[in-house]
């Protein structure tokens, strides 16, 4: 596929909330990086930073998608 790239997504979990709200409400994603190597380091950073805050951050792969340059048809 023409015009993907994968990126790197830094997701926060509130599990202070996981009882009280619906699972959307829960999930927070903090920035999109270019490599993994930033968003492991990232996470680190952030779950030491944010130890007492009955929250959990994850990197997740995933692509990004530039369709301003894509034909219509290309479109979904």
């Amino acid at each position: 596929m023409k015009n993907v790239r994968h990126v790197f997504a830094v997701v926060r979990i509130d599990q202070f909330l996981t009882d009280v709200s619906p699972p959307e409400n829960t999930i927070t994603v903090k920035e999109i990086v270019l490599t993994q190597e930033e968003a492991e380091e990232e996470v680190q950073r952030l779950n030491k930073l944010n130890c007492d805050k009955n929250c959990l951050y994850f990197w997740q792969k995933t692509r990004f998608v530039d369709r301003q340059d894509m034909p219509a048809s290309a479109s979904p």
